[in-house]
């Protein structure tokens, strides 16, 4: 090969390389960006725990994948997860309400009331 040929191919891979480590910049700064304009959805993967037996790399492919989720379809995700974290704590209300039923019951026929 002549000097200026490879040196074009030199080049051509060091330029290559440049357009993949900006690319690779431009993915995960969409993936922070969307996770920051989706924290519900970015946050959802730490209740899918029990994923990880049935499919070890299902929460990290979606965690690297979902900012490829239409906004709009996101939007509605997000929402619904929203949804479930306030049905979960109104849930948890409940339940800490009837713990305390149970136990003011029992102190009571402990005092004999």
């Amino acid at each position: 090969m002549g000097q200026p040929l490879l040196q074009k191919l030199e080049e051509e891979e060091k330029q290559a390389v440049v357009k993949e480590v900006v690319k690779e910049d431009i993915v995960k700064g969409d993936q922070q960006d969307f996770q920051s304009k989706y924290p519900r959805l970015a946050a959802s993967f730490e209740s899918m725990a029990g994923m990880s037996t049935m499919y070890p790399n299902g929460t990290s492919f979606l965690k690297e994948k979902m900012s490829l989720i239409a906004t709009d379809t996101a939007k509605v995700l997000e929402e619904k997860w929203k949804k479930l974290e306030d049905d979960e704590a109104a849930l948890m209300v409940k339940r800490l309400d009837l713990i305390a039923e149970h136990y003011k019951l029992v102190v009571d026929a402990m005092r004999g009331n």
